[in-house]
């Protein structure tokens, strides 16, 4: 097996990406105004061909086969090398081994607490979206004075402002675009984790 040139070996083939700072400092500040509602990560597959990544999604495998590397432990790095599945890695600048707990069962956790916290309130799905929303916008307007991107994203989405006295169908969708705005211009993606006993 080959050995990477890192202070932190990881041996044999692995991937690596790099860290984009506008990206990272936006994703932290979100994280943190998420809290235990949500959770963060990049996540990268553990392969590198349309083969193996349209065989691994027609057998649901897909999230098994990826590596979800942790925001919050990503602060100081340009970069994150991988070998396998899971949430474990290397931060890299100054090389750090990183191990995080399993990135299912990270998600349990998260259903867990979101359906006890479910439990001690009666949200709706806009409330849900609206709470996404100015998760966001909090986390652009904090990041505005350094990012092209942030700023961008403020100015699509200022006409987008849902108003408590619209309808509500046109309010969800103003916040969903919101939302979907963000992703599009970070390059993310986002993911809603529920339990079997909510109902759309």
């Amino acid at each position: 097996m080959s050995r990477s040139n890192y202070a932190v070996p990881i041996y044999g083939p692995h991937y690596r990406f790099n860290i984009k700072q506008h990206q990272q400092v936006a994703l932290v500040r979100l994280a943190k105004t998420l809290g235990h509602r949500g959770k963060v990560f990049y996540a990268a597959p553990v392969f590198h061909t349309h083969d193996v990544l349209y065989r691994l999604t027609a057998r649901q495998e897909l999230v098994k086969n990826s590596n979800f590397a942790p925001i919050h432990r990503l602060n100081g790095h340009e970069r994150w090398l991988y070998s396998k599945p899971g949430a474990s890695g290397v931060g890299h600048s100054e090389p750090e081994k990183i191990d995080e707990p399993n990135f299912l069962d990270q998600l349990n956790d998260l259903e867990t607490m979101s359906i006890e916290f479910d439990n001690r309130r009666n949200e709706t799905t806009l409330e849900d979206l609206r709470f996404v929303a100015l998760a966001i916008q909090s986390s652009a307007r904090e990041t505005s004075w350094s990012s092209p991107i942030s700023r961008e994203y403020l100015r699509r989405t200022e006409a987008l402002s849902a108003v408590e006295h619209e309808p509500y169908e046109l309010q969800a969708a103003k916040l969903f675009m919101q939302i979907v705005t963000f992703c599009q211009l970070f390059g993310v993606q986002w993911h809603v984790v529920s339990s079997e006993q909510d109902n759309f």
